[in-house]
């Protein structure tokens, strides 16, 4: 089932409700529908108050809203511009043909969807931060075993062209946690990708059982999102958080990554998928960052930021540096679900 929320509070929203029980959706009538809750059709419409966090919903959509949210938590996933009354239906339209419809069939797919294509570099998109937020808050709801989610990979640095594709990494408090919640997560419709899953270890940690990871995607067609599931304190849990905060800390860093990141991707430009591209972009890893970073985690004492308190994303109206926010405030990193 995919729910879906439609902020009330204008003209235009019935108009939108009402386009997409033309398509067949099916009207829930309470604001907060329970995930899981069995119905005829695949696509269930409810209407979502402001209040309400947008990971309440699979995605949230609004009609002409121009009103400031205070959080990622808060604002939609799809704002829709259109005023006129047949410009908006037909945007309604090709919403259910290319985003909902497919999302719905992805989500009841038992295995995910191939993507397919090279490693396509785009510019940096300051709304990767707020997706991240609500992918990791939504990712959060699925299983009480969770500790915390975090974004990472390349949209997580300010500056750094990448491929639009969020990474998250949910971390587990042991081993034995990881089946369990990749099961909560298949369950909520993030597919596990078939396969044992480790990253390459280095030379200063390299136990392979430190590196080990399930990895799971997310099932919405316009905008991707891969989940590293990762043991709290492993190896690798402890090398993608370092990697970001190391880059962040130095422009130069930056520079350098953007430039090989483009040449490896000019390179592969007519593969038909990314597997050359990331595994070239090991070879860099090796040489340039992994004597540089633990260098740098030495020489600083870093380590990653803990949270005393379980927690979801406070909302806030104050501006987000995400060059010196740490990923819990940068992103909803909890312990515990609120009971």
């Amino acid at each position: 089932m995919l729910n879906v929320g439609v902020v009330s509070g204008n003209e235009f929203s019935p108009l939108v409700v009402e386009r997409l029980t033309d398509h067949g959706a099916v009207i829930h009538a309470r604001s907060a529908p329970e995930l899981g809750q069995e119905r005829d059709s695949r696509i269930l419409v409810s209407c979502a108050d402001r209040s309400l966090p947008t990971s309440k919903f699979d995605l949230v959509l609004s009609v002409a809203d121009g009103s400031e949210h205070c959080c990622p938590r808060h604002s939609p996933d799809v704002v829709l511009t259109e005023t006129d009354p047949a410009l908006l239906r037909n945007a309604v339209d090709q919403l259910w043909e290319n985003r909902l419809l497919p999302f719905s069939r992805n989500k009841a797919a038992p295995r995910p969807k191939h993507r397919k294509g090279p490693a396509a570099m785009c510019p940096p998109d300051p709304a990767w931060p707020a997706t991240a937020a609500r992918a990791a808050e939504r990712i959060l709801r699925t299983s009480p075993l969770i500790v915390r989610v975090d974004h990472i990979g390349s949209t997580s640095i300010p500056g750094l062209p990448a491929k639009n594709v969020i990474d998250l990494q949910v971390g587990v408090a042991n081993v034995s946690d990881l089946d369990q919640v990749s099961a909560h997560l298949d369950a909520a419709g993030y597919r596990a990708v078939p396969g044992t899953w480790w990253d390459a270890p280095t030379s200063y940690q390299p136990e392979p059982e430190q590196w080990a990871k399930h990895l799971h995607v997310n099932s919405d067609p316009a905008q991707h999102v891969n989940i590293h599931v990762r043991v709290v304190g492993s190896a690798g849990w402890f090398f993608t958080l370092s990697f970001r905060d190391w880059m962040r800390a130095d422009a130069g860093h930056v520079r350098r990554y953007a430039a090989e990141k483009q040449r490896i991707a000019s390179k592969y430009a007519n593969d038909v998928n990314a597997l050359n591209y990331a595994a070239e972009k090991k070879l860099w890893f090796r040489d340039y960052v992994e004597p540089q970073l633990y260098a740098w985690v030495d020489s600083n004492g870093w380590r990653p930021e803990k949270r005393e308190e379980p927690h979801f994303m406070e909302c806030s109206k104050a501006e987000v540096n995400p060059n010196t926010v740490t990923a819990p405030e940068f992103s909803p990193a909890a312990t515990r679900l609120p009971s």
